[in-house]
């Protein structure tokens, strides 16, 4: 039995069609794994940069609960490595003092003899992957002041 002229032409066909579906199927596969791992370092990023945040917060934490403020020398919170790969340091600066009024913090009327000391801490936390945060955050601690004037 002879074949028809028509399916010895056709035999190629199919060959190729096939071939050009699987490149565009292996292209678009490429591509769906690129974006998968482009996803991944980002959400990684995402991740060093809050451990660095939190680093930064802690180490504002820490500089507090040391106490020994001076308004005569800065003080600082050294190197502090925390876990996860994380650490902070923090740097305390005495800004100003100001006087209370009489009636703060329910003292009572004409009582000044208290002073607030304003201090600012500024906290760097570091990373995984080399991720940076830095925070600043004023507070006082009242003291004693001058004597209340007549």
């Amino acid at each position: 039995m002879a074949t028809p002229l028509n399916n010895r032409r056709q035999a190629g066909v199919a060959l190729v069609v096939a071939l050009v579906v699987l490149v565009a199927v292996t292209v678009v596969t490429t591509s769906a794994m690129s974006t998968a791992t482009m996803q991944i370092v980002m959400a990684g990023n995402v991740t060093s940069y809050d451990l660095a945040f939190q680093a930064a917060s802690s180490g504002i934490d820490l500089a507090i609960a040391r106490g020994g403020f001076s308004v005569e020398s800065p003080g600082a919170l050294p190197f502090t490595q925390l876990g996860d790969g994380a650490a902070t340091e923090a740097a305390i600066v005495f800004s100003e003092s100001t006087s209370v009024p009489g009636a703060a913090f329910s003292l009572g009327e004409g009582f000044a003899g208290l002073q607030a000391f304003h201090f600012e801490i500024t906290a760097v936390g570091t990373g995984p992957r080399n991720a940076v945060s830095t925070q600043r955050q004023g507070f006082y601690v009242l003291g004693p002041g001058e004597a209340p004037a007549p």
